[in-house]
């Protein structure tokens, strides 16, 4: 661990970039909308739809041996991780450039092996992990092809991609409304063929694919329901464009989630 955080020190100008998994911001930082009072207030330190009973079904679809080394790639506040290490007996280590994120989770557990980095710029040797989860992460990422270059090289021979995130399902539809000083899951949204076609491309072969849509209704009715309506969603004084759009979007059936298992080819001797 501390030979990542030096190489993580080292690199650390580099990890600030485009490419980022989230966005390196502080809470005063409104371009960060998970860091945000109002969202987190409603999604609570999971960050995603499903929380950790869709980390567990995940899982569960992997069998994955006692010690297994995985990495959680955009880890948040770490509450994967930490499930991971307590419950399955996984080497499980997180990942975020989002430092506040991370400073958060070692308020909660300060023995979790928390990195402060980059998925374009993996601080870890080759071939070290047996499976690199991300979660509500990988639509953040503006060079997805780097990043999976990165997994790629990090996973060992027949390691696995856990991904679970939004998708368009309509791809009619895939013009989204965010101005660009918000950066979230629905603004980097594309289609169930543009995310297997990626993977594919980088060496990846796509095991499983599971529709969780009903995830992304559930938390927009929660959104609804704190704030009384949905006009009241779209009328509240400082709220994120996150928000009300999410709601629109799982009423119209414009957005899904799904749940993706991936493994690395293995490698011609």
């Amino acid at each position: 661990m501390q030979q990542f955080q030096k190489r993580s020190s080292r690199t650390r100008k580099r990890m600030i970039a485009s490419n980022s998994c989230t966005l390196e911001c502080d809470k005063a930082d409104n371009s960060c909308l998970y860091l945000h009072e109002s969202v987190r207030r409603i999604i609570g330190s999971m960050l995603r739809p499903g929380g950790l009973q869709l980390t567990e079904r995940a899982l569960s679809l992997c069998d994955l041996p006692q010690e297994a080394l995985v990495l959680d790639a955009g880890c948040g506040c770490a509450a994967t991780v930490a499930r991971m290490r307590e419950h399955y007996s996984y080497q499980a280590y997180g990942l975020d450039v989002c430092s506040s994120l991370l400073d958060e989770a070692r308020q909660i557990q300060p023995s979790l092996p928390l990195v402060n980095a980059d998925s374009g710029w993996l601080p870890f040797p080759d071939k070290t992990f047996d499976t690199v989860i991300s979660e509500c992460v990988f639509s953040l990422l503006e060079d997805k092809d780097q990043v999976l270059r990165e997994w790629f090289r990090v996973l060992r021979d027949g390691g696995m991609v856990i991904l679970s995130d939004l998708y368009v399902r309509n791809p009619r539809h895939d013009d989204t409304a965010f101005p660009e000083t918000y950066r979230s899951c629905l603004s980097g949204a594309v289609s169930r063929q543009a995310v297997e076609s990626l993977l594919v491309s980088r060496g990846f072969a796509v095991r499983c694919w599971e529709d969780h849509s009903h995830l992304l209704a559930e938390l927009a009715g929660r959104i609804i329901l704190q704030y009384g309506s949905l006009d009241n969603v779209r009328s509240a004084e400082g709220e994120p464009l996150l928000s009300h759009s999410l709601c629109e979007a799982a009423r119209a059936g414009r957005y899904g989630y799904y749940l993706l298992i991936a493994s690395k080819k293995r490698c011609d001797r």
